[in-house]
């Protein structure tokens, strides 16, 4: 019946349960990769539409904004259409983007950023919802943190794969490489729908307001610390994500594929740091703790790159951005 395979379907060790969290780890992984390529690339990229390479930033900008106006208007979509119906719509709307960007065009360019930066916004509450509501609450951080690997998996992926691709090819291959698998996990994430989605509310209201919820963060001591704090770390991320090439690529020398490998070390150290971390704040119960320590990292870092310059020795380099990652 209905209740026995819903408690089927929510067994945290069960393989669909298993394909599930490899399917949303998958999403956060090449969105992220779809959000960090164009950065990757800027230097190449920007030569392309004649403008300097640190313009990157307002084309990572716009994707931001329309990220943040799908966080605010479209949060309640997993109610209406089901989670992974969501997570789907997502992931369709950032291959489409990557299409996009393809065409040599800025217009075309504009459009590509609103369509990836809508799309992410549109995956991450719809996975957050769905591992919140199967996974056992003692487990929560290390399956958050499995997941969470996906984004800086997604920014190895671009570091390491796209400059080479470019290099051989042309940047408009590595995007549009990029965007097949997009597609195919389009086409993956449609059966799982009947299995999973089995809360969804037709009759939800899709659009929202945000200024309720804004006003409940508000009120509350704690959450508005925390927006606070996600605020200053997903600044410091996006940072690191967006600006790495072109820091090393302009100021120190490199050549893309080595400017790639930098930012691939910082991300391989991301994704082991978001695994220890998870794992000491379910074993401690002290996430404030980690965070803090974590805040006190990005600080020192942040610091220590003041004094980049071309005298560092590659190693030296990486290390400084492999600790960027971990924090």
């Amino acid at each position: 019946n209905d209740s026995q395979a819903s408690a089927v379907a929510r067994a945290p060790v069960s393989r669909a349960y298993v394909f599930l969290i490899a399917c949303l780890t998958a999403a956060s992984m090449l969105g992220t990769a779809a959000l960090t390529i164009l950065p990757t690339l800027a230097p190449v990229v920007a030569r392309s539409y004649g403008v300097p390479p640190v313009w990157i930033g307002y084309q990572f900008s716009l994707v931001a904004f329309f990220l943040t106006f799908s966080l605010l208007f479209l949060g309640s979509a997993s109610r209406r259409w089901g989670a992974v119906r969501v997570v789907q719509c997502g992931v369709g709307a950032i291959g489409a983007g990557l299409v996009l960007a393809t065409v040599p065009d800025l217009y075309a360019l504009l459009a590509a950023s609103a369509l990836m930066g809508a799309g992410y916004g549109l995956i991450m509450p719809a996975n957050s919802h769905l591992m919140a509501r199967f996974t056992p609450r003692e487990h929560l951080n290390m399956v958050f943190s499995v997941q969470q690997t996906g984004i800086p998996l997604g920014a190895i992926l671009a570091a390491s794969g796209a400059p080479p691709v470019a290099v051989a090819w042309g940047w408009q291959w590595a995007v549009a490489l990029l965007a097949l698998l997009v597609f195919a996990l389009a086409v993956l994430l449609g059966p799982q729908s009947a299995r999973w989605d089995d809360d969804r509310d037709p009759d939800a209201i899709l659009l929202r307001s945000p200024f309720g919820g804004l006003g409940i963060v508000c009120r509350s001591v704690r959450l508005r610390n925390l927006s606070v704090s996600g605020f200053s770390f997903s600044g410091a991320q996006f940072c690191v994500a967006t600006y790495t090439v072109v820091a090393v690529v302009e100021q120190l020398g490199y050549d893309l594929v080595q400017a790639g490998m930098v930012l691939a070390v910082s991300q391989v150290a991301g994704i082991g740091s978001r695994l220890y971390c998870g794992w000491i704040a379910d074993r401690s119960g002290d996430s404030i703790g980690v965070l803090r320590w974590l805040a006190i990292g990005m600080t020192a870092c942040g610091l220590a790159a003041l004094g980049l310059a071309t005298s560092w020795p590659l190693a030296a380099v990486c290390v400084l951005f492999a600790g960027l990652g971990a924090a």
